[in-house]
């Protein structure tokens, strides 16, 4: 969730035939918006009360989200993403650790040649959006960056769509718009997170019970780990246990 340069725009033309290529261009025309925005310094925008179809529809709408005025428990969460992707544990993330992570997605579902390449793909386009025009992040860069974000009211609509779709694209290894208990395993195993704790973290995503998490339900506990401060939120291990 830092910075979007013009190099990370043109990355994301690489992944137009995966399977979920519709969520993910929508990602960058948002992204699009959001630059043009900055260069123009407009004004915030007003809560929207009303989503096109093809939009999520959040429990919370993104102005109504809270001010995050950067907690010791919501930094220790934002540290814990971080360590999460940085899986040579080299004190920095890059696009290689992105490449790892969804290369051991693959590896956990048994995925090889066009299927493990749009695993890839689809990681690296999170990695250009995360990483703007900067080869690797700190994990200081990382946390001041988030922060950042989540107090400019003026974006927060499209940065919230934008980088729900990007994850959830990443989780959705087979692109159907669903992330079964399997998928979300996978994706736990990516960032070397035990099986057991995705189970717990399914059970609090999956809010209607039927054994798979939907977009909006994904987005829910998206926007609540990221923009509340809560300790005891139930989303808090939304990326696995927290860190020390």
């Amino acid at each position: 969730m830092l910075a979007m340069s013009n190099i990370a725009l043109r990355s994301w033309g690489l992944v137009r035939d995966i399977k979920s290529s519709r969520r993910l261009a929508k990602f960058v025309r948002l992204t699009l918006r959001i630059r043009n925005v900055l260069q123009t310094k407009a004004h915030c925008f007003q809560p929207v009360r009303r989503l096109t179809t093809g939009t999520p529809h959040f429990g919370k709408l993104p102005a109504d989200l809270p001010y995050v005025t950067g907690s010791e428990h919501w930094k220790r969460k934002v540290r814990s993403v971080f360590k999460r992707f940085d899986l040579n544990t080299d004190g920095y993330v890059t696009g290689e650790d992105y490449v790892a992570f969804g290369k051991r997605m693959a590896d956990f579902r048994n995925l090889d040649g066009e299927k493990a390449k749009q695993i890839i793909d689809k990681c690296l386009h999170t990695w250009a959006g995360v990483a703007g025009n900067k080869n690797k992040i700190t994990e200081d860069d990382y946390l001041q960056s988030i922060h950042s974000l989540t107090i400019q009211c003026c974006f927060r609509p499209q940065l919230y769509h934008g980088f729900v779709s990007a994850e959830f694209g990443m989780m959705d290894i087979d692109g159907d718009g669903l992330a079964s208990k399997d998928e979300h395993v996978a994706f736990f195993h990516g960032m070397k997170v035990p099986m057991q704790f995705s189970k717990e973290m399914f059970v609090e995503m999956d809010t209607n019970k039927d054994g798979l998490i939907t977009f909006d339900e994904f987005a829910e506990g998206f926007l609540d780990f990221w923009f509340t401060e809560d300790p005891n939120n139930k989303y808090n291990h939304f990326y696995g246990p927290l860190v020390d």
